[in-house]
């Protein structure tokens, strides 16, 4: 789901999302690029102490069929010399992750909260699919007031 409330697609028809997993708190599910870098950004920005559901879609770069065992996300502070700004102890840095990532086709999405008023985060997203194939995808998230 996008933050509009409407079903992302892939290519291929398939529904994006899965109805009753807070779908009201969901954010854009970021799609990754096979011809090049990422350069997408969450969208609305993430307000101070909050909580929501993060996603990466992979469907666009990983064949159909694949499956991902595991999968994790930190969050980084997007500084010159990056900082790792996230815990799996609330409390214990910036962002509070969860210790277990869920997989759902070819998106992986958690539930991440925190962050400081005017600071410029990287999600990082790792997910080893069932060859043993790492996939490594960034993303960027502004944390200030939403309008």
């Amino acid at each position: 789901m996008d933050c509009w409330g409407f079903p992302l697609r892939d290519p291929q028809g398939a529904i994006i999302g899965r109805p009753g997993i807070y779908v009201d708190r969901i954010l854009s599910a970021i799609r990754t690029s096979a011809n090049g870098g990422l350069s997408r950004r969450y969208t609305p920005s993430h307000a101070p102490a909050d909580g929501m559901i993060y996603a990466m879609d992979f469907s666009p770069v990983v064949p159909r069929g694949t499956t991902f065992p595991v999968a994790a996300a930190e969050v980084w502070r997007n500084t010159v010399a990056p900082v790792l700004a996230s815990s799996t102890t609330a409390g214990a840095a910036d962002w509070t992750t969860p210790v277990t990532v869920l997989v759902w086709d070819r998106i992986v999405y958690a539930a991440l909260s925190g962050g400081v008023d005017g600071s410029d985060y990287q999600v990082r997203w790792s997910a080893t699919d069932s060859s043993g194939n790492l996939w490594n995808r960034t993303a960027l998230v502004l944390c200030s007031e939403t309008s």
